[in-house]
């Protein structure tokens, strides 16, 4: 079974190249809960903050119906924040970091 932290947020959060803080630690993914999408967009880049630098990972989204995005968090470093996507057309209604069972298995540090 997987792990899940949330991530506060103060409600929806709409797409504004917003930095949102996560609690520190090692994860093995970002499940993001959002608003349906307009026809006009199709996915986008989120930005994720570790200790020692930052790497964009792209993200596709459904076409109909709300939107689970799982952005995968691949450094085996701490990762501290997500800088969100310039896309008003989207908004952010929930946010956790994932620890995998796998993960714990293998006997890995985790946040």
């Amino acid at each position: 079974m997987n792990r899940l932290v949330p991530v506060p947020l103060q409600g929806p959060l709409p797409c504004a190249g917003q930095l949102v803080e996560v609690p520190e630690g090692r994860y093995d993914w970002l499940r993001i809960d959002m608003s349906p999408p307009t026809p006009s967009v199709t996915g986008g880049t989120a930005w994720l903050h570790y200790d020692s630098g930052v790497d964009p990972e792209h993200f596709v989204l459904p076409q109909a119906g709300p939107a689970r995005v799982w952005l995968p968090v691949p450094r085996r470093q701490a990762l501290r924040a997500v800088r969100l996507p310039v896309e008003p057309a989207l908004t952010v209604r929930t946010m956790a970091a994932v620890v995998s069972r796998h993960s714990t298995e293998k006997g890995e540090a985790r946040a």
